[in-house]
């Protein structure tokens, strides 16, 4: 695994807040936020795939939501196999790696659910966690 992989999960984290945000460009295409934000706001490039795995990091999420979510009893073997080899989930040409995916789209189901004032998780719904708990 890359060794870089536990600051662009940090820096992943950090920048949840634009988790689903687009802007579009003077040609009127749409990008996601979090590219913007890392390339000019705060300077990095692809050096420790910074803008080509975070991006990425945020673009499996859907996919691996539908996925679970489809799949609420079982995941087979051949189906999980899929999920674990497409592009935005493992690519090692972008720094991402299957298990780094799994744990930041947990991250993102987790954060919702979290009481703040009480210190502790909300039991009551349903999450992405909770399905994965089950296989």
């Amino acid at each position: 695994m890359d060794p870089t992989f536990k600051a662009r999960l940090y820096l992943a984290a950090f920048l949840t807040p634009f988790l689903n945000i687009e802007y579009r460009d003077h040609k009127q295409k749409d990008h996601p936020l979090v590219e913007v934000v890392i390339r000019d706001s705060l300077k990095l490039g692809t050096q420790n795939h910074y803008v080509d795995g975070i991006p990425v990091l945020f673009a499996a999420i859907p996919l691996i939501k539908v996925q679970v979510s489809e799949s609420q009893h079982s995941l087979d073997r051949v189906r999980l196999g899929l999920l674990l080899r497409h592009k935005l989930v493992h690519n090692p040409n972008t720094g991402s790696h299957w298990t780094a995916s799994l744990l930041f789209t947990l991250v993102t189901e987790l954060i919702p659910l979290y009481d703040v004032e009480k210190d502790s998780m909300d039991s009551e719904n349903r999450c992405f966690a909770c399905v994965l708990a089950h296989h």
